[in-house]
């Protein structure tokens, strides 16, 4: 296989592992809530929650902290800090 094809290949894996839900969205979406809800009770707004969904923004600790108490800790602080890599690593 082409070294060009080989790099096309990873790049289509990375961005399918990038476009998978969040271990947090998974969570969110399976008790019906939106994203307005689950913002309001960890006190930050929706953009902010989405950010850090989809991997895009880093948490604070203490947002990272009222998360794994809201999920009541079913939602390990990998996955909130770094939902990409913690997919990764738990995809098998």
């Amino acid at each position: 296989m082409p070294a060009q094809a080989i790099a096309s290949a990873g790049v289509a894996c990375i961005l399918g592992a990038m476009s998978a839900e969040s271990l947090m969205t998974q969570m969110r979406k399976s008790r019906n809530l939106s994203l307005e809800d689950v913002a309001a009770a960890v006190q930050t707004d929706q953009a902010n929650l989405s950010r850090v969904e989809k991997g895009r923004q880093i948490p604070k600790r203490q947002l990272a902290r009222r998360l794994f108490e809201y999920y009541g800790g079913r939602v390990p602080l990998a996955a909130i800090y770094d939902p990409e890599f913690f997919a990764l690593q738990n995809d098998g």
